[in-house]
């Protein structure tokens, strides 16, 4: 996979939790890679990503504070 160890369909999914927002998707990719390491998963699938946002995953807390910073990534990308 050229975006590995995330499979294609992880897109999707980051898209739909960061509402698109650019500087949200790549701390919800972040924690996601570090919840696959965590977990010990050789690739990281769209259901995985999905059990893990949705709360149901290995590691599952995501801070405020990782939104703040997201928005001021795309405020300077703005």
């Amino acid at each position: 996979s050229p975006i590995s160890p995330f499979t294609p369909d992880v897109l999707d999914v980051l898209r739909s939790v960061s509402r698109g927002r650019a500087g949200v998707l790549l701390n919800r990719a972040s924690a996601l890679l570090y919840a696959g390491a965590e977990a010990q998963v050789g690739e990281i699938d769209g259901a995985f990503a999905q059990q893990h946002f949705a709360g149901h995953g290995h590691l599952t807390g995501v801070a405020a504070a990782d939104d703040d910073a997201g928005a001021d990534y795309d405020d300077l990308l703005a």
